[in-house]
């Protein structure tokens, strides 16, 4: 279902949140669709305050995942591609006796952390 940044559709007061809302205009690098339970909360929270009489944009901030698969644990937090890319530089520290890993993106230039 098509939404705009405050959630509504193209249908006076029906709204979409959740995995079947699709954003007309993505903010930034965030993809049209985001199927994670954390942003179909954050939609929810949105909604509640426009249909409260608080009219309010979806506003996810940074993006951010954390999940738990088994024994392995991991947070991502904003935009870490599967390959680097232009202008951008990666930090690894890894501690195989505890099992950690830190992964950071940075811009070469302005040496801003990107993820």
């Amino acid at each position: 279902v098509l939404v705009n940044s405050d959630l509504s559709t193209n249908i006076p007061d029906v709204y979409a949140i959740g995995d079947c809302a699709q954003f007309k205009q993505p903010k930034g690098e965030r993809k049209s669709i985001e199927q994670v339970w954390d942003t179909g909360r954050m939609m929810g929270e949105t909604l509640a305050l426009t249909l409260t009489g608080t009219p309010t944009d979806y506003n996810p901030g940074v993006w951010f995942k954390s999940a738990k698969f088994f024994d392995l644990e991991y947070q991502t937090y904003g935009w870490v591609w599967n390959e680097l890319k232009e202008n951008e530089e990666e930090f690894i520290w890894k501690n195989e006796e505890k099992e950690l890993l830190l992964h950071f993106v940075f811009n070469k230039q302005s040496h801003e952390i990107k993820g």
